[in-house]
């Protein structure tokens, strides 16, 4: 994604005199740089732009809901014209926290209602909303699939529970969940996990031509979901993962599968944590990740399997609120390091009091 465009922008408002004025800049951006017009939003091949007024603070309404949603694939700015000052806010989906100006009938399969500027998040994934953050800000919204956006902003907006009860184990349930450590430790040394292992690293092999040709498809979430149908063949899923296999007759094993261009930066979505911990809650089962990197330069695809849990994975496992409900514990969110697993050098290695630290925080949340 080309964001030169947003910081010719963002330098040619620096030019104009105080007090600023909406329309005089409006129409001056838009002339220089050929933008349609859209209703309210202003547009081209590369950025969505609205143009809004306020005298102090964030009251006012910024855009639709379903506008917000129809202009999420490029970036969606809003561009907040005061007096003396002139704002400028990254506004897709990932980036609303709620729909202020809604009815009782809003529902994900039901789009209404409009967001204030209020309701556009100030900060990210550690990542203030400001221009010089944009680049990452929208390759981490790249990342997220629209519906658990929506799904996320209905259920902040009607407080309700689109995404399930919070989970609450019972005392068992915590036992099971604290020693799974050592269980999945286990796993990954039973004959049938290897072999299921070796299996899915052949069939990427065998699929090697196929994935590369999904490098050229721009956009993250269908080039993603286009590896992993090859991959599953659409079957085989799980709630949590992809795919799912019962080993030794008693050890469920559930792989999430993630792909990732290797030269391009990316930090994914990795699980519910509330999904996660009530899987684990029932004995003799394994969550990981197969990791498939795309090197469309060097005509190369890399795989990897590894378990929630190793080292590595853990260190590079950030707690997100964004992306799910106030009845929840957080989304997991991968780093951009996770290439590194993809390195000769890389070994998987669980270490036992680290992975019971890292449930019992997921525990606490």
């Amino acid at each position: 994604m080309d964001f030169s465009i947003i910081d010719e922008i963002i330098k040619m408002s620096k030019s104009f005199s105080v007090p600023y004025n909406k329309q005089t800049i409006r129409d001056s951006i838009v002339k220089k740089f050929k933008l349609s017009k859209s209703r309210k939003v202003y547009y081209n091949d590369e950025i969505s732009i609205r143009f809004s007024s306020s005298k102090s603070g964030y009251s006012n309404t910024f855009l639709g809901f379903q506008k917000i949603l129809d202009n999420d694939s490029k970036p969606l700015i809003a561009c907040i014209i005061r007096i003396n000052n002139i704002e400028f806010l990254l506004a897709n989906s990932t980036f609303i926290n709620c729909i202020s100006h809604s009815s009782k009938n809003l529902t994900v399969d039901n789009i209404r209602g409009s967001a204030n500027l209020s309701n556009i998040v100030r900060e990210f994934s550690e990542l203030k909303n400001e221009p010089q953050n944009f680049s990452k800000l929208f390759e981490l919204h790249s990342e997220i699939l629209q519906k658990d956006n929506i799904e996320r902003i209905v259920e902040n907006t009607l407080q309700i529970k689109a995404k399930g009860e919070r989970f609450n184990p019972i005392e068992s349930q915590l036992q099971i969940i604290r020693e799974s450590p050592e269980a999945i430790k286990g796993i990954e040394q039973e004959t049938e996990f290897i072999e299921l292992r070796d299996e899915l690293y052949q069939k990427i092999e065998e699929l090697k031509d196929q994935i590369l040709k999904t490098s050229s498809i721009d956009n993250v979430n269908l080039r993603g979901n286009a590896i992993e149908q090859l991959i599953t063949e659409d079957e085989n899923s799980h709630e949590l993962g992809d795919i799912f296999e019962i080993i030794n007759d008693s050890c469920s094993v559930i792989i999430d599968v993630k792909s990732k261009m290797l030269n391009f930066s990316s930090a994914p979505k990795a699980y519910n944590i509330d999904k996660l911990l009530e899987a684990i809650s029932n004995e003799k089962t394994y969550f990981g990740y197969l990791f498939i990197g795309v090197d469309d330069k060097k005509n190369e695809v890399k795989v990897k399997l590894v378990s929630f849990i190793d080292k590595f994975i853990i260190n590079n496992t950030k707690i997100q609120h964004h992306w799910s409900g106030k009845n929840s514990r957080g989304t997991a969110q991968l780093t951009d390091n996770i290439k590194n697993v993809f390195e000769n050098t890389f070994q998987n290695e669980i270490d036992i009091k680290q992975a019971k630290n890292f449930l019992e925080k997921l525990i606490n949340l």
